[in-house]
């Protein structure tokens, strides 16, 4: 192990202090890109893999570049008037990224590196703060949803005693009407069949 790798090595222990640097060496380009995404959670900044070439006769990488998420530009498509939802504008074009490229001796080198960046980072404090910050923000919304729930659930019981009181109303008035039909019924009969003319 070569004395730039064993570095590399001690600050992967060290989650705090990351750092890039032409010429170093990993295992593997997996372990180039593992790297590569603490060096970017240290530094406040997310990643996005590239592209990847093969050997076309055994199929290992040959080479592969990873970049800033925020590389390139978001095409227009997704930002035009015809859009059913536009997306929001996250890519500047920015520059920073590595490329690996494998050796003769099996090991994925940086053969590029770009370390600046065209737009703010956020440092790891920071996306803390961001994240209680949100947090917050969604404790907030799930207590007012609650009390809205409340207020719709105390209505809707209201509304439910309501209709039973209704119900039972209107059973009671049913009841009533259904009484008088048969009385009704019953006085129509005796009208069309005395009880005198019964007797023969």
């Amino acid at each position: 192990m070569s004395q730039d790798e064993q570095q590399f090595r001690d600050v992967e222990k060290d989650h705090t202090n990351f750092s890039m640097k032409l010429g170093v060496e990993f295992e593997s380009d997996d372990d180039a890109i593992e790297y590569y995404n603490s060096y970017a959670e240290a530094t406040g900044f997310k990643i996005r893999k590239e592209y990847v070439n093969k050997n076309k006769v055994h199929g290992y990488v040959t080479s592969r570049k990873i970049t800033c998420c925020k590389e390139g530009l978001q095409t227009t498509y997704n930002r035009g008037p015809w859009a059913k939802r536009p997306r929001r504008e996250t890519r500047t074009g920015c520059l920073a990224h590595i490329i690996v490229t494998r050796q003769e001796n099996g090991k994925y080198r940086v053969t590029q590196f770009e370390e600046a960046h065209n737009h703010p980072l956020s440092p790891p404090n920071q996306k803390r703060d961001n994240k209680e910050r949100r947090i917050e923000e969604l404790k907030r919304e799930v207590e007012r949803e609650d009390q809205i729930r409340e207020v719709y659930r105390e209505r809707l019981i209201t509304f439910l005693n309501n209709v039973e009181e209704q119900m039972d109303f209107l059973s009671t008035k049913i009841q009533v009407v259904v009484s008088s039909v048969k009385k009704f019924e019953t006085e129509v009969e005796n009208l069309q069949y005395p009880i005198g003319r019964l007797k023969t």
